[in-house]
């Protein structure tokens, strides 16, 4: 299986298709795994139904934190963006396929400018959530899909939020706190994060999120981070693509920023 991971969207969606439609022209794309703010709103919903616009191939979309996390529950308009766009809203926690090791997607994020929504529809992750995913996992993802980032990892917005300043000494210890109470990664992430190094694997996992704008790449405590950037008007480079290809078997992936 070969996707494509693509970060923010923010309402985009005719830039995102044309990258789409080039994408799986050139490099035989199967799906597209969206790390949310893809721009699931009212607005949003009623231009991609109403246009309408149909992605070249399935598009699995987490929420992010300014998407309305309420239309994950409709379940007409996830039916009708799933049917008429090939666009796949994913609850929290869904689970996919990664030939012997599973695929997780897991939406939600802080604001980082602006009140959190409270309620069934909250946007930031919780505890619980992330406890009740690892429940039921028997084996260690092999790729993990996310908005934002464990907040261990010590990510600092600069200019508004717009971008990230990245600080991977941050990791020298799986169980540091975080050089910043105030940063804006995802303290729920921390379980997971904790988890899953405290896991034994033969294949190293990605963990990739979107959120923070600035394309990144490290690796820390047997696992390969990748922060995605944009596709959007911003999107001038080719830093917003990330391609795998995923095997069919336990076999690691490959990937290449192309």
């Amino acid at each position: 299986m070969r996707c494509w991971i693509a970060g923010d969207v923010h309402h985009q969606f005719l830039i995102f298709l044309r990258r789409a439609r080039e994408w799986v022209r050139r490099g035989r794309v199967s799906r597209i795994y969206q790390l949310g703010d893809f721009g699931i709103d009212a607005a949003g919903v009623e231009e991609l139904l109403g246009t309408p616009i149909r992605f070249p191939c399935p598009v699995f979309v987490i929420d992010g934190n300014h998407d309305d996390r309420a239309i994950w529950d409709d379940a007409s308009t996830v039916r009708d963006l799933a049917r008429r766009c090939q666009l796949h809203l994913c609850p929290r926690g869904t689970l996919h396929d990664g030939g012997g090791r599973p695929i997780l997607l897991m939406g939600g994020a802080l604001h980082v400018h602006q009140r959190q929504r409270e309620g069934v529809h909250h946007n930031a992750l919780t505890e619980n959530e992330v406890h009740a995913i690892i429940a039921r996992l028997n084996i260690a993802p092999r790729l993990i899909l996310t908005h934002s980032c464990p907040s261990i990892l010590g990510l600092h917005p600069h200019a508004g939020g717009d971008v990230a300043h990245f600080h991977p000494d941050a990791c020298a210890s799986p169980h540091h706190p975080g050089p910043d109470p105030h940063n804006p990664g995802e303290p729920a992430l921390n379980i997971l994060w904790r988890w899953l190094i405290a896991q034994t694997v033969s294949q190293t996992p990605l963990w990739a999120f979107g959120h923070f704008h600035r394309p990144q790449a490290w690796h820390r405590h047997g696992i390969d981070l990748r922060c995605v950037g944009t596709v959007d008007s911003r999107d001038l480079s080719n830093d917003a693509r990330l391609l795998l290809t995923i095997p069919h078997n336990n076999d690691g992936y490959t990937q290449s920023m192309e």
